[in-house]
């Protein structure tokens, strides 16, 4: 697989969750840039179903494609636009070590 390098337009962050002791010894839970990286973004498709109270809850799936980085698991998620996507494949295109393919989910209310 070739991908023409101008489709790769839209900078994501790839982000892992850490830990660390809280002040009073509890677990405090954050998110740290694990990469940055240039991507293509194929929209999948999504979909909205009424919750309780007339709340509106939607989701959107979405395809990147980027240069093929090590280490990105679907414990990750990416951050792009203000928006997150919870990781929830990881596809080393054909096994090249080239180009890797990351389909997220994004839910909103």
């Amino acid at each position: 697989m070739s991908i023409n390098p101008g489709k790769l337009r839209n900078k994501i962050t790839i982000q892992s969750n850490t830990t660390s002791k809280g002040t009073y010894g509890g677990i405090d839970n954050s998110w740290a840039t694990f990469t940055t990286a240039w991507a293509a973004i194929k929209w999948l498709g999504g979909g909205m179903e009424l919750m309780g109270n007339d709340q509106v809850r939607g989701e959107r799936r979405a395809k990147f494609t980027t240069r093929y980085q090590s280490g990105i698991t679907t414990a990750m998620r990416i951050s792009f636009d203000s928006r997150i996507w919870d990781i929830e494949t990881v596809i080393n295109v054909d096994e090249l070590g080239k180009y890797v393919e990351i389909q997220g989910l994004e839910k909103y209310v």
